[in-house]
């Protein structure tokens, strides 16, 4: 649960949020307890104490690693694919 995802958040047809990336959308499988505010146009996801940790359209740097769409929870209409296990979230920041 090392590798890095660098990308922004999006809502897809069915509701769900979508990392954008160059190979595709990826479905994320958020830890235990976060949710999401807001509506498909603009969001923001919360940690389980209600502080906010990625927001749509904000470019992210996204801890965790790949796995498979039997870890998706909630709604299985996001089940896609391909599926990040999201550990750490961070915005990106680029050398200058």
């Amino acid at each position: 649960m090392e590798a890095a995802l660098i990308t922004t958040l999006s809502a897809d047809a069915a509701g769900c949020v979508i990392a954008n990336t160059p190979g595709g959308n990826v479905t994320l499988v958020w830890p235990d307890g976060y949710s999401v505010t807001g509506d498909a146009a603009s969001f923001d996801v919360v940690d389980g104490n209600g502080a906010t940790i990625a927001r749509s359209g904000v470019e992210l740097h996204i801890g965790g690693g790949g796995g498979s769409s039997t870890s998706v929870q909630g709604n299985p209409d996001c089940a896609g694919e391909t599926v990040w296990l999201v550990g750490a979230v961070q915005p990106n920041q680029s050398p200058e």
